[in-house]
C-alpha cells in the first residue's frame, strides 16, 4: 500500500516538474523573440535621421541666403546713406540759395528804396533850384534895396546849396555802390543757380541710378525668394510623402507583427488546452480504476454485515494510524527512513492488538487489512474524485476565462491601437491641410507685401529708405512665422512618430506582461493541482 503511495507521489512530482520546466521555456522563448523585436532596426527612427538630414541641408541653404540678404542689405544700406548725404547736400545748397535769394530781394528792397530817395531828393534839388533862380531874380531887381539882408540870405542860400551838393554826392556814391553791390548780387545768384542745377541733375542722376539699382537689387532678392520658397514646399511635399509611405510600412509591420503575436498565443492556448485534456484523460482512467475498486468493495461490503464492531473498532484504529500518517505525510517523499520506521511502529500496534485479542488474532489481522484497504480505498477515491472534479472544473474555468480575459485584453490592445493609428493619421493630415493652408495664406501674405512694396515705391523719395525698410522688416516677419509654423509642424510630426512608437512599445510590453501572468498563473495552478493530487493520493 505504500509502495503504491510512493510510486503516485513521484510521478505526480515527475509531471509538476515538467509543467513547471515547460512553460518556462515558452516565456523565455517569448521573451527572447520579444527582445528581438525590440533591437530590431525602427524604421521611424530612419525615416527621421532623414528628415533631419534633409532639413539640415535646408538650414545651410537658408543660412547662405541669409549671409547674400545680409550683404544687400548692406549695399542698400550704403546707398541709402549715400542718398541721405546727396540729399542734405541738396538742402544745404536748396537752403544757401535761398538765403542769397532773401540778401537778393533784401538789396533790391533797398536800392528801390535809395531810388525813391534819390528821386526825392532830385525834386527837392529842383524845386531849390527854381528857388533860387526866382530869389536871384528878385534879387537882381532889387538890388538897392537891402543889400545887408540879400547878402545874408544869399550866404545862407549857398550853404544849403553847398549841403544839397554834398548830400546830392554822397547819395550818387551810395547809389553808385548799391548798383554795383546789386549786379555782383545778380552774378552771384546766376552762378549759384547754375551751381544748384548742375548739383541737382548730378544728384538726380545718382539718385536715379541708386532707385535703378535697388530695384535691380530687390528684384534679383525677390526672384531668389521665390525660387527657395519652391524648393521648400517641392521638399516638404516630398518629405511628407516618405513619411507617409515609412508610417504605411510601420503600420503594415506592426499589424504583422500583431497577427503573429496573436498566432503565437493562440498556439500557446492550443498547446495548453492539448496538455489539459491528456491530463484530463489520464485522470479519467484513474477514476475508472477507482470505479471498479469501488465495484469490488461494495462487494466485500455485502459479505460483512456481521463484522460491524470489528469494523469499528479497526475505523478507531485506522483513525490512530491516519493521524500518524497525516502527520508523516510531508515527510514521505523526502525520507524514506520515516516511512520504514512507521511501518515498525505500525507493527508494534498490530502486534500490541494481536496480543489482546490472541483468539481472533489471524481473523482481526485479516479483517483489519481488509477495512484498511477498504477504508483507504474510500477515502482515495472521494478525495480524488472530489479533488479531480474540483480541479478539473477551476482549472477549465480559469483556463477558458483567462483565455477570454487574454482574447478580450488583446482585442481592446488591437483596437486601442488602431485608434491610435487612425487618430495619428488624422492628425497627420490634419497638419498637412494646416500645412497648405498657411502656405496658402503665406502666399498670399506675401503677395500682399509684394503689392504694398510696389505700391510704395510710387511715393516720394525721401520715404524711399522708410517704406523700403518696412518691406524688408514685413518679409523677415513672414519668413520667421513661417519658419515657427514649419518647426511647430515637425514638433508634432515627430509627437505624432513618438506617440506611435510608444504605442507600439506598449502593446509589446502588455502582450509579454499578460503571457508572463498567464504562464505564471498557469504554472501556479498546475503546481497546486499536482499538490492537492500527491496530499490525496498519501
Amino acid at each position: 500500500m505504500f509502495g503504491f503511495f510512493r510510486k503516485q507521489a513521484k510521478s505526480a512530482n515527475k509531471e509538476a516538474d515538467a509543467g513547471q520546466h515547460a512553460p518556462v521555456v515558452n516565456t523565455t522563448d517569448t521573451m527572447t523573440v520579444s527582445n528581438n523585436d525590440d533591437f530590431s532596426p525602427d524604421p521611424v527612427t530612419s525615416v527621421r535621421r532623414r528628415l533631419e538630414a534633409k532639413v539640415d541641408d535646408l538650414s545651410a541653404q537658408i543660412a547662405a541666403k541669409d549671409a547674400e540678404i545680409f550683404q544687400l542689405k548692406n549695399s542698400l544700406g550704403d546707398l541709402n546713406r549715400q542718398v541721405n548725404t546727396k540729399s542734405a547736400s541738396m538742402d544745404r545748397v536748396q537752403a544757401e540759395l535761398e538765403a542769397a535769394y532773401k540778401e537778393t530781394e533784401l538789396a533790391k528792397t533797398a536800392l528801390r528804396r535809395f531810388e525813391d530817395e534819390k528821386e526825392s531828393f532830385r525834386h527837392q534839388n529842383d524845386e531849390l533850384k527854381e528857388v533860387l533862380e526866382k530869389r536871384t531874380s528878385s534879387c537882381s531887381e532889387d538890388d538897392s534895396d537891402d543889400e545887408d539882408d540879400e547878402d545874408e540870405e544869399s550866404e545862407e542860400e549857398e550853404e544849403d546849396t553847398k549841403e544839397l551838393k554834398e548830400k546830392i554826392q554822397k547819395l550818387e556814391e551810395q547809389l553808385a555802390s548799391l548798383t554795383s553791390e546789386r549786379d555782383r548780387l545778380l552774378e552771384e545768384k546766376e552762378t549759384a543757380e547754375k551751381k544748384h542745377a548742375e548739383e541737382t541733375k548730378q544728384l538726380k542722376e545718382e539718385l536715379d541710378e541708386a532707385v535703378a539699382q535697388k530695384k535691380a537689387v530687390t528684384a534679383k532678392y525677390e526672384k531668389e525668394y521665390e525660387h527657395l520658397r519652391t524648393v521648400n514646399s517641392d521638399r516638404e511635399q516630398q518629405m511628407l510623402d516618405d513619411f507617409e509611405w515609412k508610417l504605411r510600412e510601420v503600420e503594415g509591420s506592426c499589424k504583422r507583427k500583431l497577427e503573429e503575436k496573436t498566432k503565437e498565443a493562440e498556439r500557446r492556448v492550443k498547446d495548453v488546452q492539448i496538455k489539459l485534456d491528456q491530463r484530463i484523460a489520464m485522470h479519467t482512467a484513474d477514476v475508472e480504476k477507482l470505479q471498479k475498486l469501488e465495484a469490488e468493495m461494495t462487494q466485500l461490503r455485502s459479505l460483512s454485515h456481521d463484522q460491524q464492531r470489528l469494523l469499528r473498532e479497526a475505523q478507531r484504529e485506522h483513525d490512530k494510524l491516519e493521524a500518524n500518517i497525516g502527520m508523516l505525510n510531508s515527510e514521505i517523499g523526502r525520507l524514506n527512513g520515516q516511512l520504514e520506521r512507521e511501518k515498525n511502529v505500525l507493527s508494534a500496534v498490530q502486534s500490541l492488538n494481536q496480543r489482546k485479542k490472541e483468539e481472533r488474532e489471524e481473523l482481526h489481522e485479516q479483517q483489519m487489512q481488509i477495512q484498511k484497504k477498504e477504508v483507504t480505498q474510500q477515502v482515495e477515491e472521494r478525495v480524488k474524485r472530489e479533488l479531480d472534479q474540483e480541479m478539473r472544473s477551476k482549472v477549465e474555468e480559469a483556463i477558458l476565462k483567462k483565455q477570454g480575459e487574454f482574447e478580450r485584453e488583446l482585442a481592446a490592445e488591437q483596437a486601442r491601437a488602431q485608434e491610435k493609428l487612425e487618430a495619428s493619421q488624422r492628425q497627420i493630415s490634419q497638419l498637412k491641410d494646416q500645412m497648405t493652408r498657411r502656405e496658402e495664406q503665406h502666399r498670399r501674405d506675401m503677395s500682399n507685401a509684394i503689392q504694398e512694396a510696389d505700391s510704395s515705391r510710387l511715393e516720394l523719395r525721401r520715404k524711399l529708405d522708410k517704406l523700403d525698410l518696412q518691406y524688408q522688416d514685413r518679409i523677415e516677419a513672414l519668413n520667421e512665422a513661417h519658419a515657427v509654423q514649419m518647426e511647430e509642424l515637425e514638433k508634432k510630426a515627430s509627437q505624432a512618430e513618438m506617440q506611435l512608437v510608444s504605442s507600439k512599445t506598449t502593446l509589446e510590453l502588455v502582450k509579454e506582461q499578460m503571457t508572463r501572468d498567464f504562464d505564471d498563473r498557469f504554472n501556479e495552478l498546475y503546481k497546486q493541482h499536482q499538490k492537492q493530487l500527491g496530499e490525496s493520493e498519501f
